[in-house]
């Protein structure tokens, strides 16, 4: 009996343990048959024009139907898609909550226990976790910026960011960590005034969808890495940094934006995106990016050229040291920010010295960094005295060089002895020749009416070899040849060109023959630099275009807005009306010639070239304000050594061949 009760008493228990197991098993099976269904729900929801893939709950697909009244999506239809994405995402409802204090912050913040766990959450809260990055967003963010991150993951960096700027755009593209980034931006939006963004696609450089590996955890990434290798494959969608920033009402016209990338790789593939963006940026942006040991050699090129582009730069050391970030790699020092370090002449960056494992901080203010991080914090940081940083971009410091060149596309010019050239030609070896230098860049001013110009060879070709391009339409006075002359001298209106940026003008047929063209430049008190100078003081002639510069904002002061009309007031003979100004070579000499001589910014002593722009000569010391090139700086048919002009009847293509070969021999 007691043996029979004791036999029962076992299979009665491994009955129990069974329907236990079958339960949990039943309960899991169930728990992910509902998910299911609500992902599948949030796939295709009604009521609106968006889209819900299940790989990238994407708010705006490329294949889905836009709003019918705006081109892209306006706050309405971002907010509909969103709350039809937190409904059936129900993975956080109901989940452990906890408050945290982030570092250097003195807001609370709430967040679930998720895939990142409040353990987690305490070590950061504990200053553990990456404390070069709590110091960089407490120096850097301030009221009134915009903040966007890359690669949020959870939103730890965001939540920060949200506490210091008007506006805070949280990008992450695993869907997975886009869940608990919205469920932890929704226990914070009303604490912190609703300044949140989410948004779940990728920065490229163009629309459309790319490849992605995820789990959910902060190792996401849309390149191949060692530590993504198993991990789900999904599509994600990629648009242009400038088109999302117009989806936000963002614009660098008024607002200094914050970009933070932190996307474990695809660093090499945005950051190189991003150079126009900055270029054109008239409030310059600050760039904090972490490098992922992922960059192939023209990356490196690219993203070295975007990092140059900021006078003011910090290191700081990552995980491994796979190179020597030398003296000015953060050594903490500061302890609520981090030193800056001037990058004067744009070249402190190089490919080959290039971390694959740190971060990079780049701005063009040190405003901040003046009063956070104080010269006496930073002694042993830089040998030497340490003094304050200049707090902007300081004129002496780092203009920008560009050299402006003029192109008509319409038509040829008939003046005798100028017709047959090749002017295309010689502006794509011309420009050929000016990046080559790499100490400045070039704009080509196309005149044209033709809408359909990039469709053209020649600009397609010039802008492969570095120019950038400005079009303008032809003054009906003028004609497409005269005004393509003029406008090189308003190149300041392009939006590149800052009003610090030195504009030197130059024929499309002068070829720049060695660095040396440039030196006079160095010599940064004069306000005007004349390179042929002396041959218009000797002849009497109007100053040549090649080539006459300033900065960007005394062209502007200078020259000036004006029409045909009041440059025909330019002219000493009464005979020319402003309908004959099209009939004038070197309209555009006559020009600058007279505005350096009346408004004092050049004298020269020669009483012909006085009376040629039509002013009474009156001699004066202009020597501290305007250099006097001399004959080595004339071209090599005058006598120069740095630069050559071409003849009459000389193709450009076999004049640059035989350039370059020499060149190649070793014989300038």
């Amino acid at each position: 009996m007691v043996s029979f009760r004791a036999a029962f008493l076992r299979v009665l228990c491994i009955l129990i343990i069974g329907l236990v197991l079958v339960a949990l098993l039943l309960d899991v099976a169930v728990f992910n048959f509902f998910r299911s269904q609500a992902l599948t729900a949030a796939t295709n929801f009604t009521g609106t024009n968006a889209t819900f893939v299940r790989t990238q709950a994407s708010l705006h697909s490329p294949t889905a139907p836009a709003p019918a009244t705006t081109a892209g999506w306006g706050h309405a239809e971002r907010e509909k898609a969103r709350q039809a994405f937190d409904a059936a995402h129900m993975r956080f409802k109901g989940a452990a909550k906890a408050s945290f204090r982030l570092p250097l912050s003195d807001t609370d913040i709430t967040v679930v226990n998720g895939v990142a766990t409040h353990a987690w959450w305490s070590r950061v809260a504990s200053g553990a976790w990456e404390p070069q990055t709590f110091r960089v967003f407490n120096q850097e963010l301030r009221p009134g910026m915009v903040y966007v991150g890359f690669g949020e993951w959870v939103g730890v960096t965001g939540l920060f960011a949200a506490q210091r700027v008007k506006k805070a755009i949280l990008m992450d593209a695993d869907p997975r960590a886009y869940e608990e980034l919205r469920a932890n931006v929704k226990l914070n939006q009303a604490s912190l005034s609703n300044r949140m963004e989410t948004d779940p696609r990728c920065i490229s450089s163009s629309r459309g969808k790319v490849k992605m590996h995820g789990n959910g955890g902060s190792g996401s990434s849309i390149v191949s890495q060692a530590w993504t290798t198993g991990m789900p494959e999904f599509e994600v969608d990629c648009l242009p940094l400038s088109e999302l920033l117009a989806e936000y009402g963002v614009t660098t016209e008024t607002d200094h934006v914050f970009v933070k990338i932190d996307t474990e790789g695809a660093e090499s593939l945005i950051l190189p995106s991003l150079r126009e963006w900055v270029e054109a940026s008239k409030k310059k942006p600050t760039i904090f990016l972490s490098m992922h040991n992922k960059a192939n050699p023209d990356q490196r090129k690219a993203i070295v050229a975007v990092l140059n582009l900021f006078p003011f730069y910090a290191v700081l050391p990552g995980r491994t040291s796979d190179v020597d970030l030398g003296p000015e790699a953060d050594k903490g020092e500061c302890k609520a920010g981090v030193a800056l370090h001037p990058n004067p002449h744009g070249n402190r960056f190089l490919e080959s010295a290039l971390c694959s494992w740190c971060d990079y901080l780049v701005t063009t203010d040190a405003t901040r960094a003046n009063v956070v991080c104080p010269a006496e914090q930073k002694a042993g940081y830089r040998s030497g005295n340490v003094s304050a940083l200049p707090v902007k971009l300081n004129v002496a410091l780092m203009p920008n060089v560009w050299i402006s060149l003029s192109l008509c596309l319409d038509s040829v010019t008939t003046f005798p002895g100028k017709k047959d050239r090749d002017y295309a030609g010689a502006a794509l070896e011309a420009t050929k020749f000016w990046v080559s230098l790499n100490t400045a860049k070039v704009i080509v001013t196309v005149v044209t009416e033709d809408d359909g110009f990039e469709a053209r060879v020649v600009i397609k070709e010039l802008r492969s070899a570095g120019a950038k391009i400005r079009r303008v339409q032809p003054d009906s006075t003028l004609g497409c040849v005269t005004s393509s002359q003029v406008m090189r001298m308003y190149a300041f209106e392009f939006p590149l060109i800052l009003p610090e940026d030195i504009v030197v003008t130059s024929d499309v047929d002068a070829f720049p023959l060695s660095p040396k063209v440039l030196e006079p430049l160095n010599k940064s008190s004069y306000r005007v630099w004349v390179w042929q100078y002396i041959y218009s003081e000797k002849t009497g002639t109007t100053f040549p275009m090649s080539m006459i510069g300033m900065r960007a904002r005394l062209w502007k002061t200078s020259v000036g807005i004006r029409t045909a009309e009041e440059w025909a007031t330019f002219l000493p003979n009464t005979t020319y009306s402003s309908n004959r100004l099209k009939d004038i070579w070197g309209l555009d000499q006559i020009i600058v010639t007279r505005t350096l001589l009346a408004n004092k910014l050049c004298s020269v002593n020669n009483p012909r070239l006085w009376r040629i722009v039509g002013l009474n000569p009156h001699a004066w010391n202009d020597g501290t304000i305007c250099f006097h090139g001399q004959s080595e700086h004339a071209h090599t048919g005058n006598g120069g050594r740095y630069w050559r002009h071409l003849g009459n009847l000389e193709d450009p293509h076999e004049v640059a061949n035989t350039i370059r070969k020499s060149f190649a021999a070793g014989v300038n």
